[in-house]
C-alpha cells in the first residue's frame, strides 16, 4: 500500500498542463469526454487526446484510477498547505 501512495504523489502532476488539470478535474467529477468538451469549448476528440496524455504522464490506464489519483493529490496538497 505504501508503494501506491508514494507513486501517486509528486512530480507527475506537475508535468500536467493547465488544460490537462482542468480535464482531469472534470473527469474526476464523472463527466464524459463529450460533456468535458462542451464545458471547455473543445471537441471531444481533443478531450480524448488530453486524456491519453494524462494517462501517459500519470502512468495510469483508467478514468477511475485518474479520479482516485486526482482526489488523493487534492487531499494531500490541502493537508500540506494547512
Amino acid at each position: 500500500m505504501s508503494d501506491f501512495f508514494s507513486h501517486s504523489m509528486g512530480p507527475a502532476f506537475k508535468r500536467l498542463t493547465e488544460r490537462e488539470h482542468q480535464i482531469l478535474g472534470l473527469l474526476s467529477e464523472g463527466h464524459t469526454n463529450k460533456v468535458i468538451g462542451r464545458i471547455l469549448g473543445i471537441s471531444h476528440d481533443t478531450v480524448k487526446l488530453h486524456v491519453r496524455h494524462i494517462y501517459s504522464k500519470l502512468e495510469i490506464t483508467s478514468r477511475v484510477e485518474a479520479a482516485v489519483r486526482f482526489s488523493m493529490e487534492k487531499h494531500f496538497a490541502s493537508v500540506l498547505t494547512t
